[in-house]
This record gives structure tokens, sequence and C-alpha cells, in this order.
């Protein structure tokens, strides 16, 4: 029966036109994405390292950070390494050392009574001095890293935090719970040096359901299959010939539940399996190895590492949410009222989760972990959620633990209501 359920839910067009669009979407957007990046609409740097395809992989740590810099330096001293460049062949303007020099003459050029044509010829002349097409690719790589490493740096010191309203710590014990878990994972990352590369592809992966919000076309999917599995049969006479036979109730019940159970994962799989292959037809998947921003049980994890954490909560997600629409249509018998019933609790979570940040930390981690939202979140990075009780910090948890336990216990609290309906409908002669 598990076989001919699942083959009836592949095989419904509404299913299957649906499970293709959002595919094709997914793909759609990728594009969109490396389109972002190659114009420049939205990265800098990002946008120079696609056109120049040199982006080694190199790993910052404490110890190298110097060096690195220092390499900056030199390249800035020597005259050697400017040259006149046509700067309509770049994007956005590396000066280096004679950066401010450049823009003071050109504000003075500005200021001065000459004809628009002179301005121009003037100003051209000046954007134009720039490092080297020999020397850009590897300057603006040690830039990116550089400048992304002293970041982290500054997201360890108490004027990081202090910066944010309502704190004025003097020492890291006196931090709120959430600021320490973050301060210790900054820490980690510093610790353990991070990997650059160009890891494009992975980074826009990671965050894509953040960005697009496409999973919850699938949640949606996944719920009127639950619907299906239970309502039509309350709806024909199906549901009084299940329970006249030996054990159907109970039986019957549980194939449906592995059913749904199994849908809802492949389904959800299959749609993180067609997100990778299209951010690496439009990217590919180099820097695989690049370190995230994600920290479990003390590791930091690569952006490789980063996609079958994805992929579990959102198969966990899946699961969640298949459950909860079966304990609706077990209680609301009509298809039209459960799916109803059904779209409204992911709806309301879903843009209250997506728009909406309340003051209050402990209904933004409720919002946040329920079921739809799991999959809209950057993979590639740790949130942590801070804990309050009548006003006293009483501590603080990763997402990926408020995910999990959310969804395990909307799961437990589902398959009670599952039975109870199940067991209970009467029969509509």
């Amino acid at each position: 029966m598990v076989k001919y359920e699942l083959k009836k839910l592949f095989l419904n067009r509404f299913i299957l036109i649906t499970l293709i669009s959002c595919i094709a979407l997914t793909f759609a957007y990728a594009a969109y994405s490396k389109n972002c990046y190659e114009n420049g609409n939205l990265y800098t740097y990002e946008a120079v390292f696609l056109d120049k395809n040199a982006f080694r992989e190199i790993t910052v740590t404490k110890n190298n950070i110097n060096t690195l810099e220092e390499r900056i330096s030199e390249i800035e001293a020597d005259d050697r390494s400017y040259d006149y460049i046509d700067p309509a062949t770049r994007q956005f303007q590396y000066y280096g050392r004679f950066a401010d020099e450049t823009y003071g003459k050109i504000n003075e050029i500005y200021r001065n009574t000459e004809s628009a044509k002179e301005q121009e010829e003037k100003i051209k002349c000046l954007e134009s001095y720039q490092i080297s097409d020999r020397l850009f690719a590897e300057y603006c790589i040690l830039l990116y890293v550089t400048e992304q490493f002293r970041e982290l740096e500054y997201r360890t010191t108490l004027a990081y935090f202090n910066s944010f309203d309502g704190v004025d710590a003097k020492t890291a014990d006196e931090l709120p719970s959430k600021y320490k878990s973050e301060l210790q994972s900054n820490l980690t990352r510093l610790e353990s040096g991070v990997t650059y590369s160009s890891d494009f592809g992975w980074r826009e992966l990671l965050k894509a359901g953040k960005a697009s919000a496409l999973p919850v076309i699938i949640s949606i999917l996944i719920t009127l299959a639950a619907v299906t599995a239970i309502s039509s049969d309350y709806e024909t006479a199906m549901y009084s010939l299940i329970i006249c036979t030996k054990n159907g109730r109970k039986k019957i019940l549980q194939k449906k539940l592995v059913s749904i159970s199994l849908f809802a994962v492949m389904v959800s799989v299959i749609f993180n399996l067609s997100a990778l292959c299209a951010y690496g037809i439009f990217f590919t998947l180099n820097g695989k190895n690049a370190s995230s921003a994600a920290v479990i049980s003390g590791i930091v994890l690569t952006l490789a590492q980063c996609f079958p954490v994805m992929t579990a909560f959102s198969a966990l997600s899946a699961l969640a949410v298949g459950f909860s629409a079966l304990a609706v249509s077990s209680v609301f018998g009509k298809s039209f009222v459960a799916s109803g019933i059904n779209l409204l609790l992911i709806f309301i979570p879903f843009l209250f989760g997506f728009f909406f940040t309340f003051k209050n930390e402990n209904i933004n981690a409720f919002i946040h972990s329920l079921p739809v939202n799991i999959p809209i979140c950057d993979f590639s990075t740790s949130v942590y959620f801070g804990y309050t009780w009548f006003g006293r910090d009483i501590g603080a948890g990763s997402s990926f633990t408020a995910f999990i336990f959310m969804s395990f216990m909307l799961s437990v609290i589902s398959l009670p209501i599952i039975y109870s309906g199940w067991y209970k409908r009467r029969i509509i002669k």
C-alpha cells in the first residue's frame, strides 16, 4: 500500500506540476543570483573574482594576517604595480595608495570652473591610473580576505556587542546569553582560522531559502498531499470499507503515516538536490572546503558540510509539516476545511517569521523554529536565540537545537491527534 500511495501522490498532476515549477524557479533564481554577481549589482570583490577566475584557496589565521596585509602595502607602495587602465573595463575602482590623492584631485577638478569636456578628460586620466591587470586579482583577493578576517576579529570585541541597543558590558561575563554564545562561536572561528575561496555558489545555495522563500511552496505541497491522504477517504465510501476490515483502522493509518513521511522527505531531498545542481551549473561548486560561519559542538563546518545539515533540517521540517497536516485533516474531515486551516497554519507563521521581528526573543525563537520557517534561514551561519523568563535572561541556544526541539514536539503532539481523529471519525452515510 505504501508504494501505491507514493505512486498516487507523485503521479498527481497538481503535485507533479508544482514540484517541477519549484525546481524550475530554483534554477531561475540561481541564474538571477549569478547575474547579480557578474553585473556587480550587489557585490564588489566577488564580481572581480568571477571575472578573473583567479581566487585561490587561502586560509587566514592570527599568525599570517599581518603578512598578508604587508603584501597589500607592498603592492600599493610599488610604482611598478600601477598602469593606465580603461576604467570602463572595471566595475569598481581600486586605486591602492593613490586613492586619497586621486579622490582629492577629482574633487579639486569639480570645484574649478573648467568646461565639462576638460573635467571629463582630466578625471578619466586620474581614474585610469590603477593597480595593473598583472596584480589586480591578487590585490582584490588579499583585500577581501583580510577585511573579512578583521571584521571577524571586531566581532569578538566588547565594542562590537556594546554597539547594540541596550548592551553596556564591561566584561564578556556581563553580556546577555545570546551574545555570549555568538562571541564563543566567533572566537572558535578565529582560533581555527578561516579558509576563503571562490565559494559563491555554496553561499548562495545555503541561503537560497531565506532569499527566495521557495521552501514554503514545498510545505504547501506536503500539506495538500497529507490532506488528500486522509480527507479523500472520509469523503468517499473508502473509510467505511477500511474500518470494516481486520485491523483496518490501525494498519491502514500506519501505512498512510509512512507514505506521507516518505513523500515529505523525498520531496524535500529532491528540492535540495535540484538546488545543488542549479547553483553548481551557474556558479560551479568550487570552494567546498571554505569555512562557513556555522559552528556545531565547537567545530567550524565547511560550506560543503553545511549542505547535508540543510538537507537534514529541511527533511525534518517536512516531516513535522506532514504530521501537523495529517492531524488537522483527521479532525476536520472535509478537504476544503482541512486545506484552509492547514494553509493558515503555514502562512501565518511564515508571514510573521519572514517579515516581522519582535522585541521579545522568546516569540522570535518560537516563530522562527516552526517547521515552515526552518528551511528559510541561512545554513552557512550559526544563529542564537536568547530566552527570558519575566524579563530575566535564562540562557541561549542555537537555532539548530531549537529546530530539532520544535519539529520533534509538533510531531509528538500530532501523532495522538491523528490516531484519535481517525478512530473516532463518524461514518457519514
